[in-house]
């Protein structure tokens, strides 16, 4: 993924990679019904960009994921 596509909000970027709820679940930081409550409230920034949109996806590689200003491990 290019910095160009990587730097862009998530909503923006092509259909490839992981739902966004489902990384935040596979990370632990909460289900994936309450991820997706974390996504629409505007709690979660990817790359440093505020999304609220379910369904975005995300590189779990390349991304940065933060929670209420908390960085996520992804592995």
């Amino acid at each position: 993924m290019s910095d160009e596509t990587r730097d862009a909000p998530a909503e923006t970027r092509p259909t490839d990679g992981v739902r966004l709820q489902k990384v935040l679940a596979n990370a632990g930081v909460a289900s994936r019904r309450v991820a997706e409550n974390l996504i629409v409230k505007g709690r979660v920034r990817v790359n440093g960009v505020v999304v609220t949109e379910l369904g975005s996806r995300i590189d779990p590689a390349v991304d940065l994921v933060d929670v209420d200003g908390t960085a996520i491990q992804l592995d």
